[in-house]
């Protein structure tokens, strides 16, 4: 891949681990996550591969799963044929619309895949804890208030903008974004390249906001937008300086871009964002066409308002 400069990689995290550490023998549950996952994206497994996730499901319901056929699963509503829903999930995570049949066929799919419990299709991961009753978004939490052990805030002690030493430290990278050729090297007809990293829900969204941005006339001209997140690739997947998603970039500095979380209908105190059950998919999960223009125009504001974006995203 050609060298790129970039001052912003945009993560929009909303990934929920299978697989919680247990005392389980010797299953490595994050082994195991991590082939569900490349499972879950269309991915197709080794029979060992198949057979480690199987048997770690297996161990977390606490009883012998069945090891379905190559390429079949015995859903409660049928087989499954996995090539078959291959297609239309890929489609899905481009964000593209299905027809009622194939969403129906890929709904239950999913709903064979991910496990049952107590009979139930699709439910809940055995030994999952228990959603708490609200999730106040961190900006709402203040230094004194915790969030698994960690005080509130964006940047820790209640604070949502970066401290002085961060900030610093984003403005040196900033002195250096200039337009590159395609040699790497500084050209006035060169392009500044801004990328996503993280998972499905992020390229939906992000691909929803290149088009958007691309036709904005707040955008420059010399910035161009590329959709590097991958079905599949949470951020787990990510942390590995030689992790498989890194293929596709590198970065100098991370920052906080806009921030997407809001508890529901309830909101938060930094603006007048929610997330009504309309803005998500038939999973609940992926956001659905709303969704996609809420992240989409709270991305252009920020890049076009945000002091350190707007020196090199804004026209």
């Amino acid at each position: 891949m050609k060298k790129l400069t970039l001052s912003f990689i945009v993560a929009l995290v909303g990934s929920v681990s299978l697989f919680a550490q247990d005392a389980a023998g010797d299953i490595d549950y994050e082994k195991a996550r991590q082939l569900f996952e490349r499972q879950k994206s269309g991915q197709t497994l080794t029979a060992d591969e198949r057979a480690y996730v199987a048997r770690a499901m297996a161990s977390k319901g606490g009883k012998r799963a069945e090891q379905p056929s190559p390429g079949k699963s015995a859903a409660p509503g049928g087989d499954i044929d996995w090539e078959k829903a291959k297609g239309p999930y890929q489609r899905e995570l481009k964000g593209e619309k299905l027809t009622p049949d194939e969403q129906a066929y890929l709904n239950r799919a999913k709903a064979s895949r991910g496990g049952n419990s107590g009979g139930k299709p699709g439910g809940a991961a055995p030994n999952q804890r228990k959603a708490p009753e609200h999730l106040p978004p961190l900006t709402d939490l203040s230094g004194s208030e915790r969030y698994e052990g960690e005080d509130g805030g964006l940047y820790g002690g209640g604070s949502n903008v970066p401290p002085d030493a961060h900030a610093k430290a984003a403005q040196a990278q900033l002195a250096r974004i200039q337009p590159l050729g395609a040699d790497g090297m500084p050209s006035a007809d060169g392009k500044i390249v801004f990328v996503s990293i993280s998972m499905s829900n992020a390229t939906q969204e992000f691909s929803f906001f290149k088009a958007n941005a691309d036709a904005s006339p707040l955008k420059s001209p010399k910035v161009t937008i590329v959709d590097c997140a991958q079905g599949g690739q949470a951020m787990a997947e990510w942390v590995p300086a030689d992790g498989r998603p890194w293929e596709e970039a590198k970065s100098p500095l991370l920052l906080w871009g806009p921030y997407l979380w809001a508890d529901g209908t309830k909101g938060r105190k930094l603006d007048s964002l929610v997330w009504e059950r309309s803005d998500f998919g038939s999973d609940g999960v992926h956001p659905g066409e709303t969704g996609r223009e809420k992240v989409s125009k709270l991305l252009l504001n920020f890049l076009t308002n945000d002091p350190l974006a707007k020196s090199w995203f804004a026209k």
